[in-house]
């Protein structure tokens, strides 16, 4: 009998945020794979669970792929979360959800806080069509390309609060009008939000 793996989406601030079917798919998980494993044993402290750790992110992805889904196929039910929110956006967990899938192995979502969601949320903007963008590239010919693309509708990108002035540079100087609003999560990062006037009737941003 196949395994299950469980997207598990956790609090990004207030533990309250956490729902009473994340509390359960964690506590019933047979192993959690957690991008920091300090972090989420807190987590688990908080709210009364203990369950065995190991640890999947950018660097130890790869190597961890084949093994996971060996014991998902032998009927292992495996957690994965990040450090807060949901996996997946811009957080590691891509490899083995799609290795997972590709084995024909059962995944469930157990939706909860995302960092986008909120932001867009409270932005003020209107929200039918919008961009996610991740993280910007870090250099800044490729992030001022990469602005001019994106920001020709409410687009949502992620940001570090150290680096917040120079990507407010580079969008002043695509020529985009934007307005950015910081929600701090665990991580001390910060999501922003911008917009870019409706296109006039010929097609070009005023």
């Amino acid at each position: 009998m196949a395994g299950r793996l469980d997207v598990v989406a956790t609090p990004i601030g207030n533990l309250g945020d956490l729902s009473a079917r994340a509390r359960e798919a964690l506590a019933s998980a047979e192993l959690i794979c957690a991008e920091d494993t300090r972090r989420s044993a807190q987590l688990l402290n908080a709210i009364g669970v203990s369950g065995r750790l190991i640890s999947l992110h950018d660097y130890n992805e790869q190597s961890r792929i084949e093994t996971l889904v060996q014991q998902l196929r032998s009927g292992k039910v495996i957690a994965l979360v990040s450090d807060a929110g949901t996996p997946l956006l811009s957080d590691p967990g891509f490899a083995l959800v799609r290795a997972a899938a590709d084995a024909g192995v059962e995944i469930r979502s157990i939706p909860g806080p995302s960092a986008l969601t909120a932001a867009l949320s409270i932005a003020g903007l209107a929200t039918d069509r919008f961009v996610f963008e991740g993280f910007p590239p870090s250099r800044q010919a490729e992030r001022r390309a990469a602005f001019e693309i994106v920001f020709t509708c409410p687009a949502c990108q992620r940001k570090s609060a150290d680096r917040r002035g120079a990507r407010t540079v580079d969008v002043a100087e695509a020529r985009v009008r934007a307005r950015f609003q910081a929600a701090d999560d665990r991580r001390h990062a910060s999501e922003h939000r911008a917009y870019a006037p409706q296109r006039a009737a010929h097609g070009r941003a005023p």
